[in-house]
Formats: structure tokens, C-alpha cells, sequence
């Protein structure tokens, strides 16, 4: 192909090509991004006590946690002290566990909220820095209650 100096772009196809290239191109993101935006997966890189959580719907989550938690803490107590008397409240007396339910729920409205530009930033901030997520602990206050006023 010979290009003549006083017309440089005078063979348009190269161009219309190119702009359907990056045309093509454009359409291939913007379905990416909706896939992202639209999972019902909890994102990448966010943990539950360890447990990589990420890339799994919430029932599978939920499923992977109690499958693999470690329930030894059940045999432990904490001492409750009062002016009166101290009481040892076991755990498994008491209904003392994670609230994992939460915590997965937490996990799931990561990267879910704002516009899509904010989202985007959000599930990126977790995929580049990782989220872990530590349950709150609960516990039965009525079983709590029983214990100290026998």
C-alpha cells in the first residue's frame, strides 16, 4: 500500500475498522461491568472468621461456615461477677455463638449500595485490600437471666 503524502488519511476502512474495533470493544466492558454489578455472589476477596466467603451465594456460605467452624468454644465459660455471689455461665448454657447470619448478610450488601460508580469502587477497595468480617457474639439473655436468679 502506497500512501500519497498530500493524503494521508485517505484509505478510510483502516479508520472505520479501528472504530469498530473499539466499538465492539466498548460493548464487551460495559457487559462485564453489568455482570459484575448484577451477581448474586458475595464479591471476591471478603472473609468470615477466616473463611473465604467470597464468590459463594449466601446459602452456600452459610453452608461452608457450619460446616467447618470450630466449636470448642462451647466448653469455655466466662465468670460473672455481682456484688452478691459470681456465677459461671457456660457457653453452651447460655446459647453463646457468632452471629454468623449477619455477618454473611453484611458480607452480601458489600459493593450493593450507591450508584454504580460507587459500587465499582467498593468492590474493587475489597478486592484489592480484602474484607474480613468478625461476627458479633449473641447470646440467650433469658438462659443468662434463669442462671443468675436460681
Amino acid at each position: 500500500m502506497v500512501f500519497n503524502k498530500n493524503q494521508p488519511f485517505q484509505n478510510t476502512s483502516f479508520w472505520k475498522i479501528l472504530l469498530l474495533v473499539l466499538f465492539i470493544l466498548l460493548i464487551m466492558v460495559f457487559i462485564y461491568i453489568q455482570a459484575i454489578l448484577n451477581s448474586d455472589k458475595i464479591y471476591p476477596h471478603v472473609f468470615i472468621d477466616g473463611f473465604d466467603v467470597g464468590g459463594l451465594n449466601c446459602n452456600e456460605a452459610t453452608k461452608l461456615i457450619h460446616e467447618n467452624m470450630d466449636n470448642s468454644y462451647l466448653d469455655d465459660y466466662l465468670t460473672l461477677y455481682t456484688t452478691k455471689s459470681q456465677y459461671k455461665l457456660y457457653f453452651k448454657d447460655i446459647d453463646y455463638s457468632p452471629d454468623y447470619e449477619n455477618a454473611i448478610l453484611y458480607a452480601y450488601t458489600v459493593g450493593r449500595s450507591g450508584n454504580n460508580i460507587q459500587r465499582l469502587c467498593e468492590i474493587w477497595n475489597v478486592y484489592r485490600d480484602e474484607l474480613q468480617i468478625t461476627p458479633a457474639m449473641c447470646y440467650n439473655i433469658e438462659k443468662v437471666t434463669s442462671i443468675i436468679c436460681h
